[in-house]
């Protein structure tokens, strides 16, 4: 091949790159636009008496038109303006007095939804306050045991619009979560929470125009001391010393009999037996009573001997 056959070969080549280049960029200008197109509204919350501004941008279209209807939230259709012409762009207004809600404004283009959008109609200006609890106390360091739950509330003002949601962020990222339930937090660390609530009006809550934020540490919880078991003392008992009961010697009384004797015995010992009712002295042998004396004399009474004595 000579160089200017090659010269000839190369200018056709770069020339093919060019118009592939330029149409890719037509096609991305073309998908740029596709995704941009849609309607929409200068803002997204109106008071009654408000005019609500639409705007819409579409592909051109030979043929067909535009139109643009307007639906409450949970409703049949309360504005439309009828056919809009097969412009790709345009814009209708709406001037009716209102009532307060949601609604969505549809568009079709050649009667195929085409896209929608939502706005508010409300006169609550106010942003719903929010409110924030934790499952476990405050340490004294100012933290919290590991485990401890966080939970939010939002109340709207009164006569307001109601509370629609309440949005936090910063554990799991940047990302904004819708709060359903308490809020676990297991890991030690310190952590940042940023949360709002938003009513259905769209009124977002703010403090001095940022949103509220609440920053906490959590650590793990400090092993109770096991307690020193008390010893228990044994009580002394001091024994009770039962009073000797010393015993009483009752007196028996001896009934003696004295008979007449013609004969008597004097300076003769005799041992005679006498009965008795009760006898306690020490030296009593059964029976009896041992007595030393003179005898008197000696009769018989019944068969049974009778001792007389006398006195020594």
């Amino acid at each position: 091949m000579s160089v200017t056959k090659r010269g000839i070969f190369l200018s056709k080549t770069a020339r093919s790159i060019g118009v592939a280049l330029l149409l890719a960029v037509v096609i991305c200008s073309s998908l740029t636009i596709a995704c941009e197109a849609g309607i929409e509204t200068d803002k997204s919350k109106y008071k009654t008496s408000e005019n609500v501004q639409l705007s819409y941008n579409t592909p051109d279209i030979t043929n067909g038109s535009h139109k643009i209807e307007i639906y409450p939230k949970d409703g049949t259709i309360v504005y439309s303006p009828g056919e809009l012409g097969n412009s790709s762009n345009g814009s209708i207004t709406w001037s009716d007095d209102k009532a307060e809600g949601e609604y969505i404004a549809k568009l079709f283009v050649n009667g195929s939804l085409y896209d929608k959008c939502t706005f508010t109609v409300c006169n609550d200006d106010i942003a719903p306050t929010t409110t924030y609890q934790f499952s476990k106390p405050q340490k004294s360091d100012g933290s919290y045991d590991t485990g401890v739950k966080l939970s939010f509330t939002a109340t709207d003002n009164d006569g307001g619009s109601g509370v629609s949601a309440i949005y936090y962020w910063g554990i799991q990222g940047d990302n904004h979560i819708t709060y359903s339930s308490p809020i676990a937090f297991n890991n030690p660390g310190t952590y940042t929470v940023t949360f709002k609530a938003m009513d259905k009006a769209g009124n977002l809550e703010t403090v001095d125009g940022k949103y509220r934020t609440l920053r906490f540490t959590v650590t793990a919880p400090v092993p109770s001391p096991t307690p020193t078991p008390t010893p228990t003392a044994t009580p002394v008992v001091t024994p009770t010393l039962s009073p000797t009961i010393e015993p009483t010697v009752t007196p028996v009384p001896v009934t003696q009999t004295a008979h007449d004797v013609s004969d008597p015995m004097a300076g003769t010992e005799a041992v005679f037996t006498a009965e008795s009712a009760s006898d306690t002295r020490a030296n009593n042998s059964p029976g009896g009573i041992i007595a030393v004396g003179s005898i008197a004399g000696i009769a018989v009474i019944a068969g049974a001997a009778l001792l007389v004595f006398r006195r020594l």
